[in-house]
């Protein structure tokens, strides 16, 4: 599977928490979008994916079951990430979806190369 996935190392003192979220590796200059979604307990977004579209996914609390396949060779990744800052890059041309599975709202922050309004870039898939 083309997925990538990376725990965010958080920093934790009496103030709060710290967590660098993306670094300057060349992404910087291709976001277009940053959006956070939030889903009630039981709620599935996405079940499609995008042929031009880059986009990463950062959990930043809540508990979520997501699952991606890959449309050119049929791999399925599913997995569960329990309120662990985590941001997942999902290639091309692979069908993704999020479930929250948790008792509290989930938060997402999605990240762009396109502009939402722009151009959707969203072909369904039912895979949840």
């Amino acid at each position: 599977m083309r997925l990538k996935i990376r725990e965010i190392d958080v920093r934790e003192d009496e103030r709060g928490i710290f967590a660098e979220i993306l670094k300057n590796d060349g992404l910087k200059e291709r976001i277009k979008e940053v959006l956070l979604v939030v889903s009630r307990p039981g709620v599935i977004r996405g079940n499609h994916y995008h042929k031009k579209k880059a986009e990463w996914l950062c959990l930043l609390k809540g508990k979520g079951k997501f699952l991606y396949v890959d449309n050119e060779t049929g791999a399925r990744k599913e997995f569960v990430i329990d309120n662990k800052p985590t941001i997942i890059e999902t290639p091309l041309n692979v069908a993704h979806a999020v479930k929250n599975v948790g008792d509290e709202d989930l938060y997402l922050l999605e990240i762009s190369d396109h502009l939402y309004s722009e151009d959707p870039d969203i072909s369904k898939r039912e895979i949840m």
